[in-house]
């Protein structure tokens, strides 16, 4: 079976002033696994019945960040400092596009790693992938 949970919002991420944004909190960890959750977006929203891939850089038309480390940049890996397993219950992890078009990721408030490429004009779903030591997280509204 999988060890992953991916899943999407259930529209267009939410747009504000600065940008595109939408944060989750971390609700339950684990220790001893090499990674953590992955976060991001993508301009393709799956078909209700599609079934996902086992991780979210199986996603076409997608950046995430996270994993072991990594980021996933529309097919291409980058590695990255923020190392998402140590993340711990209520740190927060928001994904922001601003309206340039920069992607960044935020770990509570401060930035985490960003995009050197820019994220193409259309809409953007946002998806979660709980991998390795974080095992549950919530929606942030608001």
């Amino acid at each position: 079976g999988s060890e992953s949970g991916l899943v999407f919002g259930d529209g267009v991420v939410p747009m504000f002033p600065i940008g595109a944004y939408f944060e989750v909190q971390i609700k339950s960890v684990s220790i001893g696994s090499f990674d953590g959750l992955a976060i991001g977006v993508s301009t393709r929203r799956p078909a209700s019945k599609e079934v996902l891939p086992d991780s979210a850089d199986g996603l076409p038309e997608s950046w995430s960040v996270g994993y072991d480390g990594s980021a996933y940049a529309n097919g291409e890996w980058i590695t990255i400092d923020w190392l998402p397993k140590n993340l711990q219950v209520d740190d927060r992890v928001g994904f922001h596009v601003d309206t340039r078009r920069v992607a960044q990721v935020l770990v509570n408030g401060k930035m985490g790693f960003r995009f050197p490429e820019l994220i193409p004009a259309q809409p953007l779903y946002g998806f979660v992938d709980l991998l390795g030591n974080t095992q549950a997280v919530a929606l942030m509204l608001g």
